[in-house]
């Protein structure tokens, strides 16, 4: 009997709502811990006339999918996620700059290598060299000498920008389970797929605790299909493209109150909720509309006057969450942040704390989320 383990998930850009694309490129989602799609049925009850009073069966409409998908979030999710929770990113290149000899370079500055394919990241104060360093046979993440300074080398850097929108692109999930007997492979693989999926809900965050950043991934889908039933089913195809990059560590993630660095915040949640619409009239062109967005969260600060005046006074903040790590950054804002009022938790063992909830709003002149990512994911 054959036993079947995951060999691939992949998540691909849909042209068309719900239609797998002729030849796509496959963004493998190789960090995920849990994979939990299933069919949701729409249902309604209906109540005949002269009918007694009593209702009669079950009317079902049409289905939907979805579920969970947990994920320990790595520098090259954040633009998928941003682009399909937030809303679409505008691309551009990180950097237009060149290499140049005997330059001064500080940590942080990016510039292009001249092959094409390969931006260099600064990780060491100096200066360049008189010759630009070969870096054709240096994996990702190797870090080279270049007279007095060092490079990072990277696959070239995309940034991406954007804000809350209405209108969302979507995409196609497939999940390649592969047949794992030790006698060999008895039978085909299995693929399931969803078409049509946006992100429902996703969470950023920081703890004390954590080594790594974990979020899931609520996807919504609106049809499905499986190699099981249809014989006739067409595996995904296309190119595969590996995500399994650097994990976001916690050490890694910065918060920002007001443009303070907030050195007494112990924890911070921000969930992101699409309040997901299943109105398929409400479209535009190759875009569903999955209803209002709303982020809310909470934070623990050490008690001080200033963070109990924010949480009393309820008045208007920017949150920022900032993420950098060898050349990814992720940098997400809340505009206009508000703290719910909260008494202070007192410990006998330890300072006292406020443990306030706070919500992000927003208008057309001031969103309620904006996004600015340098990746080397090339969506």
């Amino acid at each position: 009997m054959a036993r079947f383990k995951v060999e691939a998930i992949r998540l691909y850009n849909e042209d068309s709502i719900g239609v797998k694309p002729v030849s796509p490129k496959n963004f493998l989602l190789q960090t995920a811990t849990d994979f939990g799609l299933a069919e949701e049925p729409s249902t309604e009850d209906v109540e005949t006339l002269s009918g007694g009073g009593e209702a009669s069966g079950k009317l079902y409409g049409a289905s939907a999918f979805g579920g969970d998908i947990p994920i320990v979030l790595t520098g090259e999710m954040l633009p998928f996620i941003a682009n399909y929770l937030f809303g679409e990113a505008t691309k551009a290149a990180a950097t237009t700059d060149l290499w140049a000899a005997t330059t001064a370079q500080v940590i942080g500055d990016l510039v292009n290598h001249s092959d094409g394919v390969h931006t260099l990241v600064c990780s060491k104060d100096g200066t360049t060299g008189g010759i630009e360093p070969d870096v054709s046979t240096e994996q990702e993440y190797a870090v080279i000498s270049d007279d007095s300074t060092e490079w990072i080398v990277r696959p070239t850097l995309h940034r991406y920008t954007g804000t809350n929108e209405a209108c969302m692109s979507t995409f196609g999930v497939e999940l390649q389970l592969k047949d794992a007997d030790c006698a060999g492979a008895s039978e085909a693989d299995v693929y399931l797929r969803y078409g049509g999926c946006y992100l429902g809900t996703s969470e950023f965050g920081k703890s004390g605790e954590d080594i790594s950043i974990k979020s899931s991934m609520t996807v919504k889908a609106s049809n499905y299909d499986n190699s099981v039933s249809n014989t006739s089913y067409d595996p995904q195809g296309g190119t595969d493209v590996s995500m399994n990059k650097a994990y976001m560590e916690n050490c890694n993630v910065l918060l920002y109150l007001d443009g303070t660095l907030m050195v007494d915040t112990t924890e911070f949640k921000m969930s992101t909720d699409r309040s997901l619409s299943e109105d398929k009239d409400i479209s535009c062109g190759n875009i569903v509309y999955p209803g209002t967005i709303k982020h809310e969260g909470s934070a623990s600060l050490l008690f001080g006057r200033d963070e109990f005046l924010r949480s009393e006074l309820r008045t208007s903040h920017e949150y920022k969450i900032e993420y950098r790590n060898k050349g990814d950054v992720g940098i997400i804002t809340y505009p206009d942040t508000r703290f719910g009022r909260t008494p202070p938790v007192v410990s006998t063992d330890k300072f006292s704390t406020l443990a306030p909830d706070i919500y992000a709003v927003g208008t057309d002149a001031v969103p309620s989320v904006n996004y600015d990512i340098v990746s080397g994911l090339d969506l």
